[in-house]
């Protein structure tokens, strides 16, 4: 099990060299395990290692017990150790919510607390197949879309869920063959809970009625919901920026026009509606399919009209323009570029691309035969690895770019590790073929389209600023 979950983290690049890894630790066999592994790991990618262990208070002298076993656990494994107490009965009726999902907020507000006393820790949690089961099959039944059936994320943002790929058995097994005591919640064997009923009982009568394999199935199904929710995603980030119009932060109202809007489908209309909200609310659980469907009606009503939406959003339909904004509306403002652009560029030609305040040239010549003067940039490819048309376009979500030794690689892990904040990022220029990324200007050229002079011709694409000329 130890190589399955090495695979994991590599498949994700969930762990690099000299991390700090925060692992979240109630005593269970499945975090024990996880922080067993981590520990494992810590010699090959000289990790630093602290634990945070949440007492929430709901079984008494056991749920000290708990602490007080991972507290040893720790001083054993020599880690750092940090607990926290919630009265889980008392803060979920303070929030009108469920004492699970309390439970879930205040855990991860109190892993980003430790978080903040480190340089770019990961957060390790154990959640593992049989909890994205459940958890799909829990979203199914209140009701989801295609996001919540791609289940839980093996990454997200700073989260990083080296287990997810192992069965509850797996783990089991791997804690009896190591050794590893752990601590049994009475909660977990209790139907008190939606998950607790849909593991104790629903998940054992279709195992033995429908489909024994059903947590393996629910996982294949979530990776293949997972590949074209993110084929989506990509048509709608492009879909955004070419309808959207913005000022220089987002921070009043993202405006959408409604001419570039219409030629869409609704499919992906309501995502970039949801887009839009996303700018003010980094949480979109209370923006509903109804409520983007009331945004998609009023972007084709007559101009005047407007709702209100969850958290504070704010709709309205203006001189052929949808805007979307955190106030009052009236905030709103107008840019003549489209965030948006893609270009294709032709040999021997000089290419003016005002949105991006450079002119380019892709050639096999020298520099000196369209300008006196030296390229800001300039890249240096292999022309024979071209397939079809090379263009200049903006980042789009989820591109990726070929790197030696380690295969493809999204672009905003480089971007991360190259500590290229958000705003930054907006303006990097990608350069592509028909079929992959040959360079993030100025940051990284694919290892597959670097020219090498024993092999190929030399091409070059030569960027200088426009207003040098």
């Amino acid at each position: 099990m130890f190589n399955k979950v090495l695979k994991t983290i590599n498949s994700f690049s969930m762990i690099e060299k000299n991390d700090v890894i925060i692992v979240g630790v109630s005593g269970g066999a499945d975090s024990v395990c996880l922080l067993h592994i981590i520990k494992r790991l810590s010699g090959i990618f000289n990790l630093k290692i602290a634990v945070v262990h949440i007492n929430h208070g709901i079984r008494g002298k056991d749920s000290d017990d708990d602490q007080e076993y991972v507290q040893k656990l720790c001083e054993n494994m020599k880690v750092d150790f940090f607990s926290f107490f919630i009265d889980i009965k008392k803060d979920a009726k303070e929030f009108s919510s469920s004492e699970e999902e309390a439970g879930r907020i205040f855990r991860y507000k109190c892993f980003y607390e430790v978080c903040g006393k480190f340089k770019n820790a990961k957060i390790a949690v154990a959640h593992n197949k049989n909890d994205n089961a459940e958890t799909i099959i829990m979203r199914f039944i209140r009701g989801t879309g295609i996001k919540g059936l791609c289940g839980i994320p093996p990454v997200r943002k700073n989260i990083i869920r080296p287990l997810i790929n192992c069965e509850r058995y797996e783990i089991e097994n791997y804690c009896e063959e190591n050794n590893l005591d752990f601590r049994t919640d009475i909660t977990n064997t209790m139907d008190i809970y939606t998950r607790n009923k849909i593991r104790l009982k629903l998940f054992p009568w279709i195992s033995e009625n429908l489909n024994k394999n059903i947590i393996s199935t629910l996982s294949k199904n979530a990776g293949v919901i997972s590949e074209e929710e993110e084929f989506l995603e990509k048509l709608a980030e492009k879909a955004f920026y070419e309808c959207a119009f913005c000022d220089s932060d987002f921070s009043k109202a993202v405006v959408i026009d409604t001419e570039k809007f219409k030629i869409f489908d609704d499919v992906i209309k309501r995502r970039v509606i949801r887009k839009a909200c996303r700018f003010f609310l980094e949480d979109l659980k209370d923006i509903s399919y109804n409520h983007t469907n009331m945004v998609l009606k009023l972007s084709e009503n007559v101009t005047g009209k407007n709702i209100s939406l969850p958290s504070g959003i704010y709709a309205e339909k203006k001189y052929g323009h949808l805007i979307i904004s955190k106030n009052d509306g009236k905030n709103s403002f107008y840019r003549k570029d489209p965030l948006y652009f893609d270009c294709v560029l032709m040999y021997n030609k000089i290419i003016r691309i005002d949105e991006t305040g450079y002119t380019v040239v892709l050639s096999e010549k020298d520099y000196c035969e369209f300008f006196n003067k030296s390229p800001y940039v300039s890249i240096c490819i292999n022309k024979s690895k071209i397939r079809g048309n090379v263009r200049i376009r903006t980042r789009v979500q989820g591109d990726k770019i070929f790197v030696r030794n380690v295969g493809n690689k999204k672009l905003k892990n480089i971007f991360s590790e190259k500590k290229i904040n958000a705003s930054e990022r907006k303006k990097i220029l990608i350069v592509c073929d028909d079929e992959n990324v040959i360079s993030a200007v100025g940051i990284y050229v694919s290892d597959i389209y670097k020219y090498y002079e024993e092999e190929g011709k030399k091409i070059n694409i030569y960027f200088w600023r426009t207003d040098t000329l």
